[in-house]
């Protein structure tokens, strides 16, 4: 949370900025509009190219402006890769205590025995518990179930920023192609310039619209990650468990009180 305060600060400072420099000093035709829509332009690293400083003045400043703006985005997506790289730590805590209690389980049921259990109904629960975690291990969701569980998480957003993308083509009528388009290369910050926003209210709604696009992208592109790098640790981690012997070392390191019984992690 203040973090996230810290970042709205640090945009409203940066969005007061263009509003009184630009239309103030440098750039007298723009509206206050202009210069947010300029602002966000730069923050997002879109650039489409239809509004752009034509003084000399304009021109340093912009260039002290646009870093600024850049470093504004890097923390937001710094923020969001924190959140994201804790929400990991907390899942590979998990899967670390899960195959720790799975191993327990199975050893468990051979080196301690309760009182009044005779080996066959030792043997069937043994066998049952194996059957359980065999087949927890071999149902875990693919790579590609997660993904598509991800982008059903992110879709109702989705929706929301590809209608208002195609909001400015119907206002400005576009075809549907014309509106993909605007909508992709935004998304992906290309930002070609050749479709852009002509009106004052279209450039008002793109600088709503503009972050959310360009920060749903992101978001999307650095959780894609995030589930590779999770599937490659469980299958790098699940091969050596399965090409690995359990020592004596092993089983003296999990009887943590030296009772001479497997402890739970």
């Amino acid at each position: 949370p203040m973090a996230i305060r810290m970042w709205f600060a640090y945009l409203l400072l940066y969005l007061s900025v263009s509003v009184l420099a630009y239309p103030l000093y440098f750039e007298p035709d723009w509206t206050i509009i202009d210069a947010i829509y300029f602002a966000i332009c730069t923050l997002t690293t879109v650039g489409y190219g239809d509004l752009y400083p034509t003084t000399e003045g304009g021109k340093i400043f912009t260039m002290i402006f646009s870093f600024y703006g850049v470093s504004v985005l890097g923390l937001f997506l710094g923020i969001i890769s924190q959140a994201i790289g804790d929400y990991q730590a907390k899942i590979a805590t998990h899967l670390q205590k899960e195959n720790d209690n799975r191993m327990l389980s199975l050893f468990n049921l051979t080196l301690i025995t309760e009182e009044g259990q005779d080996e066959e109904s030792i043997s069937e629960q043994e066998e049952k518990t194996e059957k359980q975690q065999f087949k927890k291990i071999h149902t875990m969701p693919t790579l590609q179930q997660e993904l598509r569980s991800m982008l059903w998480i992110e879709s109702p957003i989705l929706v929301v920023a590809i209608l208002m993308a195609f909001v400015v083509g119907i206002v400005q009528q576009w075809n549907w192609i014309d509106c993909l388009y605007f909508c992709v290369t935004t998304f992906s910050t290309v930002g070609y310039g050749d479709l852009v926003p002509e009106t004052q209210g279209m450039r008002l709604w793109c600088s709503i619209f503009l972050p959310i696009a360009v920060g749903l992208f992101g978001e999307i592109l650095v959780r894609v990650s995030s589930l590779y790098s999770k599937h490659q640790n469980q299958y790098v981690e699940k091969t050596f468990l399965q090409h690995r012997s359990l020592t004596l070392c092993d089983l003296e390191t999990m009887d943590a009180n030296g009772d001479g019984r497997l402890d739970r992690v």
